[in-house]
């Protein structure tokens, strides 16, 4: 059995999944929801709830990937409340190759997934540090929605430079939530990297300074590592 709940002027989406789940669930509770959701917004964030007497048909099972790959995109984060191991299990090796952040949360954590499906889990902090050269800092864990509620401000500070210099500040930086945000990342690049002259990035982890590296294969861009103590020699550096 499926239950939905919908919240009015809201992308989040709350579903109880207990006893056997069959196809026919998914098709006339689950996936009407979904669809409805997603002609309202461009995403929806999901609480999935399984209850201890959850089971599957194959029918079931079927429906569920099937909505899922169909879907793919529209998900934003998925929070999945449950004590089931055989359901953490699964969550923790899908997980990884999703396009949305996934997180499992015990049955006395739901207020904690409700707040982590709420809150935004990192940023992006833009400064001009003088004419043509611009910071960026990364801060957190980013997801999706951090790279589209900035994307129209780069762009502003960008529009009307034929190049720039850019600091890349990563010393606060986490890493991503889910392929999609790994994506919208490689996008971002690719969109200003014809402007890109020169690159410094500060960060404090040895998986940072491969984005050295990665600087200088896209389009030979001038680009230099240093350590998150070096900051103000990076400053420097790319005011040259």
């Amino acid at each position: 059995m499926i239950q939905l709940e919908k919240f009015k002027d809201s992308n989040q989406l709350e579903v109880t999944l207990s006893g056997k789940v069959s196809a026919h669930d998914y098709e006339t509770v689950l996936k009407p929801g979904i669809v409805e959701v997603l002609c309202e917004h461009d995403y929806t964030r999901l609480l999935v709830r399984c209850e201890g007497d959850l089971s599957y048909d194959f029918g079931g099972a079927w429906s569920d990937l099937k909505l899922g790959l169909s879907h793919w995109h529209g998900f934003d984060r998925v929070a999945v409340v449950t004590q089931l191991g055989w359901v953490r299990a699964t969550v923790s090796v899908i997980a990884p190759f999703t396009p949305c952040p996934v997180r499992t949360f015990d049955p006395s954590e739901q207020e904690d997934a409700r707040r982590w499906l709420r809150e935004s889990l990192g940023s992006i902090h833009i400064q001009e540090l003088s004419p043509g050269v611009l910071q960026i800092g990364l801060m957190g864990k980013l997801d999706p929605e951090v790279y589209r509620n900035k994307d129209e401000d780069i762009n502003s500070h960008l529009k009307d430079l034929d190049h720039f210099n850019l600091l890349l500040d990563l010393r606060e930086f986490q890493g991503w939530e889910g392929l999609s945000s790994v994506s919208a990342h490689l996008s971002l690049i690719r969109e200003h990297s014809a402007k890109l002259r020169k690159v410094s990035i500060v960060g404090n982890s040895s998986w940072q300074k491969m984005a050295e590296r990665f600087g200088k294969r896209i389009g030979g861009v001038d680009s230099q590592f240093f350590d998150g103590d070096h900051f103000d020699d990076a400053v420097e550096w790319v005011k040259e």
